[in-house]
């Protein structure tokens, strides 16, 4: 029973917590009962619905205490593997130990426990390596998804503290493609991606690229949103690109480039993207608004702003809409465009006057907008008149 419920806490279902609660005793009971018994192999499921209950909870202090008790009864501490006979339970808590280290922020205790179970796992799965993946039983199946699963978590873990390392990653995703978990394998890749382009601590666009371009190859093409996701992926790539390339004062024909790749991009992300998801349509037209805004095309962003509106007020989201309108307003300032700038910064400030949760910054920056380009009119007009 703690395996599966484990397993389906780790999918997100909060009913299983529920149900570890109510068996909380009993679990411990068991495992008192299997020690006793020197029934070692009954523990292992036992373990990790216990650890997916006090991880849950959040109840840390106590899941610590409880695995460092029952380090001693499978952790040989000469090679801190496993006792004989004992490696499923070895395991089980091993690998709570990287759950609980990475919980406490404690990375390079919880890199050396995957480690462990890394090489532990991948002797297991040398056998099952050696079968054509049609010929796999269900226990070989589970076995090479274990280990791909514990690559993928070291690589996590690795990430983490700046030190990636591609083999391990790259040996994880393989793995999922070879079981033919193709939409799980992009997922990994478009997580990589994701990581890659974001993370500053190990930021890499060239891996960022490569990684949404693998996940993009792994979806079907009937997986309209999956696609979707993959092409704003690259898309944001192309972006971050054209703002690395104007920090650096790059030519302007790099910029442009960078600029067009994105705009080319974000615009499949919308083909693609399933009508009725109205937010990551909003953030796609404001984004193509930012594009054409960059390559000096004020005319054609706007139609992009406009529709990104449109898009946020079909979703109830007023504070993204106040954002776009005070962004436009500004956009269309600079351009000198002050009479379309005014009403977008009027409404701007209304709209956030309306939000009792906005930053009063943002609020007074709005007024001061409003006041900025009514100066600016009224100059315009003195300079008319005279």
């Amino acid at each position: 029973m703690g395996s599966r419920a484990a397993q389906r806490v780790e999918q997100g279902d909060r009913e299983a917590v529920g149900e570890l609660a109510a068996e909380e005793s009993n679990l411990l009971q068991a495992i008192e009962l299997a020690r006793q018994l020197d029934w070692w192999g009954m523990i292992a499921g036992c373990v990790e619905g216990l650890g997916a209950l006090y991880e849950s909870a959040g109840r840390i202090a106590e899941w610590e205490r409880r695995m460092e008790g029952l380090r001693s009864d499978c952790v040989d501490k000469s090679s801190q593997g496993a006792f004989p006979g004992r490696e499923e339970f070895w395991r089980a808590v091993t690998e709570q130990g990287v759950r609980i280290a990475r919980r406490r922020g404690k990375l390079p205790r919880a890199e050396e426990l995957q480690r462990l179970c890394v090489n532990s796992d991948r002797g297991r799965a040398e056998l099952c390596l050696e079968v054509p993946p049609e010929a796999l039983s269900q226990p070989q199946r589970a076995t090479l998804e274990k280990f791909a699963q514990s690559l993928y978590r070291l690589g996590e873990i690795l990430r983490a503290q700046g030190f990636p390392e591609s083999r391990i990653e790259e040996e994880a995703v393989s793995l999922k493609e070879r079981l033919g978990e193709r939409e799980k394998a992009s997922a990994w890749a478009l997580s990589l991606g994701s990581c890659y382009r974001d993370d500053q601590t190990v930021r890499d666009l060239t891996k960022a690229e490569r990684w949404l371009r693998h996940s993009l190859d792994l979806k079907e093409e009937e997986d309209d949103s999956g696609r979707a996701s993959c092409f704003c992926g690259l898309a944001q790539v192309a972006w971050e690109r054209f703002g690395e390339a104007r920090k650096t004062n790059r030519p302007q024909v790099e910029l442009v480039r960078h600029l067009n790749d994105a705009r080319t991009l974000y615009m499949r992300a919308i083909d693609h993207e399933p009508a009725e998801n109205w937010s990551a349509r909003a953030q796609h037209n404001q984004q193509l608004g930012h594009i054409c805004f960059s390559l000096g095309d004020l005319d054609r962003a706007l139609p992009y702003y406009r529709e990104s509106i449109r898009y946020h007020e079909l979703q109830e989201n007023p504070e993204a809409v106040a954002e776009t309108r005070f962004s436009l307003a500004m956009a269309l300032r600079d351009a000198n465009r002050l009479a379309e700038a005014r009403r977008y910064a009027q409404e701007a400030h209304n709209d956030f006057q309306k939000l009792p949760a906005a930053d009063p910054e943002i609020r007074s920056r709005a007024e001061r907008l409003v006041n900025n380009i009514e100066q600016r009119l009224q100059v315009k007009k003195q300079v008319r008149a005279g």
